[in-house]
């Protein structure tokens, strides 16, 4: 067959699989069964799809900032995944036996790439989900970082952000934690909640995008034998030669669920330098590993490092211009409305810079920002501090 390639074949079945993310639905549509069934076993731990406007627009409103008019009309993005023959390059329908792959196309219909096994063409569909959330900033307000989480005494889980540039650490220092007990509930995007009572706001969320984690091989040291089997074993699980993707709630060692909204206690920042005017750190993505290339150098060094990691708490404003640039914001709003936007969510959080240490130190650190966050009372801590900023002005 010649022509468009992500044209869909007349004279084969087609098979599909759906998903949602209120008020975004996905459809994959392709022409071989077996990549239907995988992709919707991965995907079931998506929101289910959505079948009325009111269902939708509650689920809405956990995310989008109060008052906020974006439109919130259900959408249906499609991709195809086809089978392409090895010979000629064209959409057709092939046995099993037959050599090829299958040709993957985005939600905007344009061809992204080819994919020569089911697990890495249901990865292409996972990648392009996360892009689509990532790129609607008037329903999502997302971040590039890894989400952890535990519960401090009785009190509602709590979670901490950590940001970092792709290779700083962020997986390994998040695995570091999941393996002390703490829930990994995302290494790659958080949404982002504003809460409001009457003109009060309370505790600002976040919750992890509900796509698998990617765990390096180096990670397996740091999990132990019993979780990295786990989450090899999984049936929703990809090995890769980086490593193996996976649940959330593959690797889990505390009752806080995977898909929980947590109230953010602290953030903390590796590797954070000073940013260029526009600078834009975005999910790095690559469908052929589904996670972000963290170097080896990065994980060795976290391991072995002798260099004391103390944390250093950040200026709110300071901390509100380095957040901007993880945010989904940043690429469609100029610095000014991200700060606006961002002010109200991460302005009152406790902020830490954290360097490269001992893994077991920088754990033992992240326990006590959080426990020390709780103890101010949450949000009282960098309030203060911004009024003390504005008495001084």
């Amino acid at each position: 067959m010649t022509g468009d390639p992500t044209a869909l074949p007349f004279d084969a079945p087609l098979y599909r699989a759906e998903w949602g993310f209120a008020p975004l639905r996905f459809r994959l549509v392709t022409d071989d069964a077996a990549l239907a069934a995988r992709a919707q076993l991965v995907f079931c731990q998506w929101d289910a799809i959505r079948d009325t406007a009111d269902s939708a627009k509650a689920s809405l409103s956990k995310i989008l900032r109060p008052g906020s008019t974006a439109a919130r009309e259900a959408a249906t993005l499609e991709m195809k995944a086809l089978r392409s023959g090895a010979s000629d390059g064209g959409c057709q329908r092939g046995a099993a036996s037959d050599v090829g792959g299958w040709l993957f196309s985005g939600t905007d219909g344009s061809l992204r790439g080819y994919c020569d096994d089911v697990a890495a063409a249901v990865r292409a569909a996972e990648v392009e989900t996360t892009h689509a959330v990532v790129n609607r900033p008037d329903l999502f307000l997302t971040v590039h970082a890894a989400l952890v989480a535990t519960t401090i005494g009785s009190a509602r889980a709590g979670g901490i952000l950590i940001f970092g540039p792709s290779g700083s650490g962020k997986s390994t220092l998040a695995a570091a934690l999941a393996s002390a007990g703490w829930a990994l509930l995302g290494d790659d995007v958080a949404l982002l909640e504003r809460r409001t009572n009457g003109d009060n706001d309370l505790a600002p969320r976040a919750r992890a995008l509900p796509r698998r984690v990617s765990l390096r091989n180096g990670a397996r040291a740091i999990l132990g034998a019993g979780v990295w089997r786990a989450a090899t074993e999984h049936p929703q699980s990809d090995q890769t030669t980086e490593g193996v993707v996976c649940p959330a709630g593959a690797i889990a060692t505390t009752e806080v669920s995977a898909l929980t909204a947590v109230d953010i206690r602290a953030a903390v920042f590796l590797s954070r330098n000073p940013r260029e005017p526009g600078f834009v750190c975005q999910p790095e993505i690559a469908p052929s590993d589904g996670g972000e290339p963290e170097t080896a150098a990065a994980t060795a060094t976290a391991e072995s490092s002798p260099v004391p990691a103390l944390p250093c708490r950040i200026d709110p404003i300071d901390a509100l211009v380095s957040a901007a640039a993880y945010t989904n914001l940043a690429r469609f709003k100029d610095m000014g409305e991200c700060l606006e936007l961002l002010r109200p969510i991460l302005g009152p959080v406790p902020c830490f810079d954290l360097e490269r240490g001992p893994l077991a130190q920088m754990v033992s650190l992240v326990k006590s920002l959080v426990a020390g966050a709780a103890g101010e009372g949450g949000r009282t801590g960098n309030c203060d501090l911004k009024l003390r900023r504005r008495n001084n002005a």
